[in-house]
């Protein structure tokens, strides 16, 4: 786990752990913006192709993106709808340009924080928790059969 720096008072960490693939196809970026502080994670989907190259144009894009258009007066909840679905289609425009890398996606977490508010966005199973007083809070829950199914009840944690 490695500090992120901010100007914003904030105690900010990223963590990407290869669990049991072969490689490990996180991508993480993170800075001031005019909107906020923005921090980044996607984990390119390993069983597709490209998905290290999927989950670093998002990343990249999603700061780039808030980087150019935060100043704006906007609602910032706005902002990061804009700024996903132009990581997306950047994605789709690499697919465009090279057939090989049709199927290729990403998880997306990403979290712009500034003095009034946190807007936390996420699509897959990469996650957001909070730290807080010794406990760890899950602040975002998993798009996965595997979540559906301990959500249900259907199987344990343990499991």
């Amino acid at each position: 786990m490695r500090q992120l720096n901010t100007s914003f008072p904030l105690a900010v960490y990223a963590d990407s752990r290869q669990g049991g693939r072969r490689e490990n196809q996180d991508s993480c970026a993170w800075g001031d913006t005019p909107a906020g502080f923005l921090v980044t994670v996607c984990d390119g989907m390993g069983g597709g192709p490209s998905g290290k190259e999927a989950s670093s144009l998002a990343v990249h894009a999603l700061l780039q993106y808030i980087q150019e258009h935060g100043a704006e007066e906007k609602d910032r909840s706005k902002l990061m709808r804009e700024a996903i679905e132009n990581a997306n289609k950047v994605i789709l425009d690499a697919v465009e340009e090279d057939s090989s890398k049709k199927g290729m996606g990403t998880t997306l977490t990403a979290l712009l924080i500034n003095d009034q508010s946190a807007i936390v966005a996420h699509m897959g199973d990469s996650r957001v928790y909070q730290f807080r007083r010794g406990f760890k809070h899950f602040r975002t829950n998993d798009h996965s059969l595997v979540f559906a199914k301990l959500r249900d009840h259907e199987i344990k944690s343990e499991e």
